[in-house]
Order: C-alpha cells, then structure tokens, then sequence
C-alpha cells in the first residue's frame, strides 16, 4: 500500500483573503493582512490521505512522469513511462477484483495501443506525432487512474 496526500485550495476564499490582505497593506495595516493570509492557510486548504494499492500508485506516478516528460518533448522517456505504467495497471487490474478491473482493462488496451503503434514506427518524426497528438488521452488517463483513488478506499 501506498499514502498519498493531496492538497486542494478554496479559490474563492484564497481570492476573497489576497484582495482584503492587499488593500489592507496598501492602508498599511499588516496585522490584517496577516490575518488575511493566514486564513486562506487555516480555512482555505485542505489537506487529504489516502491509501490505494502500491501498483496503483505506480502507475499514477508514471502517467504523471508521462506527461511531464511529453512537456519536455522527451518522447523516448514519455514512451518508457507509459509502458511502465500498463505494467502497474496489469499488476493493479489481478489484485483490484471488481472495484476497478474493467476500467484498468480498457486503459491497458488504450495505452498498449498507443505503444505498438509508436513501436510500428521507425521514423522520429512519425513518433514524434503520434506522441504530440496522444498528449491530451495521456493527461486524460493519468486523471482516470487518480481519481479511482477516491473510490478505492
């Protein structure tokens, strides 16, 4: 098992604080704007802790690393992070029974497909392509595969 934290912001309360804490040092009144700042810290972000099995987490990871790599135009390392992660999601899809082993299938086929047809390719530009225009379904599977840490439980 893996602990994952997650941090989320109340934007409209970090909006509504930044605006008091700015006008309130323009007026030079520094207690209240630290006051401001501090409560979107106390009031505005929240902090969450999950457990999910470890192969989920990995394969969360590597998406993640995917995508990132994709920003970097690393397209050989994008490529190694996706194949590691079909990897976790088989390894999560045997030990995940009902709760997400359909879902876990699909994926698999979608990025095993992606990597064969990259494999079916010998021409850096063709794969460079085919990379740039998966960037979107590899940001959308990285989010899929997070979100089942809510439902995982």
């Amino acid at each position: 098992m893996s602990h994952r934290m997650t941090a989320t912001l109340d934007t409209l309360l970090a909006g509504r604080m930044l605006n008091i804490a700015k006008a309130d040092v323009k007026a030079n009144k520094m207690v209240n704007a630290d006051k401001a700042l501090m409560e979107i810290q106390t009031d505005g972000v929240v902090l969450s802790s999950v457990t999910v099995p470890l192969p989920l987490a990995d394969a969360s990871d590597n998406l993640y690393l995917a995508q990132s790599e994709m920003s970097r135009k690393h397209y050989r390392n994008a490529y190694a992070t996706l194949k590691e992660a079909s990897k976790d999601l088989k390894a999560y899809e045997k030990i995940s029974g009902n709760i997400h082993s359909k879902e876990a299938g699909r994926l698999i086929r979608k990025i095993d497909g992606l990597t064969s047809k990259i494999d079916a390719h010998k021409n850096k530009k063709d794969i460079k392509s085919i990379m740039e225009n998966s960037r979107g379904d590899i940001t959308s599977w990285w989010r899929e595969v997070k979100g089942w840490f809510k439902r995982n439980g």
